[in-house]
């Protein structure tokens, strides 16, 4: 497996957001895949907020707050 390539969280605010996501949700011992679990979305739409790509919805930042108790 090659080595993991995360995006410059310092580069613009959806990039901080998505590594502040990744970090937190990793923390909490889940996958994408958990996370994603009941929030209407997809794997890829999560990891494109973690890699910067997208910004959160209101609707799964709620979602997303309630799984990470955050």
């Amino acid at each position: 497996m090659p080595a993991r390539k995360d995006p410059d969280a310092s580069a613009n605010v959806p990039s901080f957001y998505g590594a502040e996501l990744r970090y937190k949700r990793e923390s909490a011992g889940l996958t994408l895949e958990q996370l994603a679990e009941g929030s209407f979305r997809g794997v890829p739409f999560l990891s494109q907020i973690e890699h910067g790509e997208r910004r959160m919805p209101l609707d799964l930042a709620r979602h997303v707050d309630g799984k990470l108790g955050t």
